[in-house]
């Protein structure tokens, strides 16, 4: 088409009124759209030729497709991604399959996550849509993979798991071996429930004694019962020194003392005293129900025996032994055998294990005490030729074996007896009693360390004018390993020309000597003390308990108390005002003590009033307790 020439005149002219026209074709892609309707893509209205040109070079030309020949990463077969771009050139802008489009999960609970098998792949998430799945409840908004674990059986982490250890409010569990409710701070684990034997209260010191917790008040036992580090805090320094808590729990007439202890399997209080009927003594054991007393438990009678009981004792699986002399013939001292008896205090059953020596007629057990294997039996027994003789015997369960046998070396009329024995924790054994010379004195006896080779620790006999039978009549070893025991002493003053006596004694000293008293009393000058026993309470103070004879006649029972040496009286209690007939156990009886501190003591003082059937003096029993402040 020819222009005229007036034309390019007119357009000169109108050009010179504004800016400068384009010499030529336009350079790159229009700004404005394309919308005319040649062929090219630029914005004039001429139709370009060449559409074999490859502006970009992308490898794609106009002709072959490339929807923006002026952008490389545009044309046909190119990927698509969500950019609002036709990037492959099909006319499709942000398809599903655009290289970063995302998988979208319905989120039913609006907790920002999908379940997983609702996802679909696209640029823009649908509505009710969100990116993060996972969701293993899409119903429970608190349910999701970044939730937190807690203990409610709800896998709420979506891990597959429920109540895990490292739940939120996970508790944390302590081991509780003694099942008082508290385990061991060091024992601590994690978790949602509680493992077996575990609670969720630490602070328990001691794992092996229910008794002992946090929780638990504070007694005098030298223990830490409260866990809290320190020992008896709560109780009075001088407890033991108060006579009013001393208590008189239960009497019983016509009953010897014989033993009173707390069983180590239930903490139950026995106590055992002798009776007699028909002429027969027999034993009997009775138990202490608070609020009733002291209520006999057996039924064992003497069966045509004489049962003259004299100690007992308790072994580490609560039954009662008890141990004296049998005679099978009552009256006929030559039947006579060590008495031994074990009492089950659930069954209540009795059953015998006598010792019958034929070369010992008779024998007599007056103190017994048991170990971990078996038991020691402490008493006398007499020679074939006459000679009564110490004599400690051991019992395996099954049989029993004369261990040792002391008397005078040449007098075969002299007497000797041992009346109690303890054994320390390396197995030394150690016995008291007395052994008389050719002249009929005696001397109070201590033997011990090796129960085969046992030799004299201690020695003590009074002066020739006064014979106060004397013997040592109890032994115990304190957590030290030193030994501590009673004996009777006697006195002279030369310018009266008489004698002083002071009977009670408390000696100590290491186990292979030298002793020392420690501890001396008496009511008067000239009437006889006896200290029947020591015993240390857990605590650490020793109770000592005795009697003692005033100068118009009156028996006393004594307990004194305290700090080895430094003992007070804390109990004195008149018994009988006769002087012939003085309040005095049998031989040693060692005070009890109970878990709580509690102390039990057993006495007897004869009945003016009563005989037995067969004329001798009846003796009542009375137990008194001392709780523990």
């Amino acid at each position: 088409m020819r222009i005229p020439l007036y034309v390019p005149v007119l357009m000169t002219l109108f050009i010179g009124c504004g800016e400068k026209a384009p010499l030529g074709p336009a350079v790159g892609p229009s700004a404005e759209a394309d919308a005319d309707t040649d062929a090219d893509t630029d914005a004039d209205t001429d139709a370009d030729s060449d559409t074999d040109l490859d502006e970009d070079e992308d490898g794609y030309t106009v002709g072959e497709g490339d929807c923006d020949d002026w952008n490389e990463d545009v044309h046909p077969g190119a990927q698509e991604y969500c950019n609002e771009i036709d990037d492959d050139c099909d006319g499709d802008v942000d398809e599903d399959d655009s290289a970063d489009a995302a998988t979208w999960y319905t989120d039913g609970d609006g907790d920002g996550y999908g379940e997983d098998g609702t996802g679909i792949v696209a640029c823009a998430g649908p509505a009710g849509t969100v990116s993060q799945g996972g969701d293993c409840d899409d119903t429970m908004g608190s349910v999701n993979p970044g939730a937190e674990e807690s203990c409610n059986e709800v896998d709420d982490d979506c891990d597959g798991e429920r109540d895990e250890d490292d739940a939120v409010d996970a508790g944390t569990w302590y081991e509780d071996l003694d099942g008082d409710g508290y385990g061991v701070t060091e024992t601590a684990s994690i978790s949602c429930a509680a493992p077996e034997g575990a609670v969720s209260e630490d602070g328990d010191c001691n794992d092996a004694d229910a008794a002992i917790h946090p929780d638990q008040l504070d007694t005098c036992d030298g223990v830490d019962n409260d866990c809290d580090d320190s020992v008896d805090e709560d109780v009075a320094e001088d407890w033991y020194a108060v006579s009013d808590s001393w208590e008189e729990i239960d009497a019983l007439d016509g009953a010897f003392p014989v033993w009173i202890g707390v069983s180590p399997v239930d903490g139950s209080v026995w106590a055992v005293v002798r009776y007699t009927l028909g002429g027969l003594q027999y034993p009997a054991f009775l138990r202490y129900d608070e609020g009733v007393g002291f209520e006999r438990r057996d039924s064992f009678g003497p069966d045509g025996q004489d049962m003259d009981v004299r100690s007992a004792t308790f072994d580490s699986d609560g039954m009662i032994w008890v141990t004296g002399r049998l005679e099978a013939t009552p009256g006929d001292v030559s039947s006579g055998q060590v008495l031994l008896l074990r009492f089950d205090p659930d069954t209540l059953d009795v059953e015998p294990f006598n010792h019958d020596d034929e070369l010992t007629s008779p024998e007599l057990g007056l103190f017994v005490t048991s170990d971990e294997d078996g038991l020691w039996i402490a008493g006398r027994r007499r020679h074939v030729l006459g000679q009564y003789r110490a004599g400690l015997w051991y019992f395996d369960g099954a049989d029993t074996e004369l261990v040792e046998s002391v008397g005078h070396p040449t007098s075969m009329s002299s007497d000797a007896s041992y009346t109690t024995v303890a054994v320390g924790d390396d197995g030394a054994v150690y016995a008291g009693g007395k052994r008389e010379d050719e002249a009929g004195m005696s001397y109070a006896l201590l033997r011990g360390n090796d129960p085969d080779a046992m030799s004299d620790l201690f020695t003590y006999i009074t002066d020739e004018e006064v014979n106060l039978n004397d013997q040592v009549r109890h032994v115990s070893l304190d957590a030290e390993g030193n030994l501590w025991f009673t004996a009777y002493r006697e006195e002279s003053i030369a310018s009266l020309d008489a004698s002083l006596f002071t009977g009670w004694q408390v000696y100590t000293g290491p186990a292979e000597g030298p002793f020392e008293v420690v501890d001396t009393y008496s009511i008067s000058s000239t009437h006889p003390s006896y200290a029947q026993s020591a015993s240390f309470h857990p605590s650490g103070v020793l109770f000592v308990s005795g009697v003692a004879m005033d100068t118009l006649g009156g028996a006393h029972l004594i307990v004194r108390a305290g700090p080895p040496g430094a003992l007070s009286t804390s109990l004195n209690v008149m018994r009988d005002s006769d002087l012939t007939k003085p309040t005095q156990g049998s031989y040693a009886r060692p005070v009890a003590f109970e878990s709580d501190g509690s102390v039990w003591v057993i006495e007897g003082a004869v009945d003016v009033d009563a005989t037995t059937e067969s004329g001798e003096e009846t003796t009542n029993t009375t137990i008194w307790r001392m709780a523990c402040l």
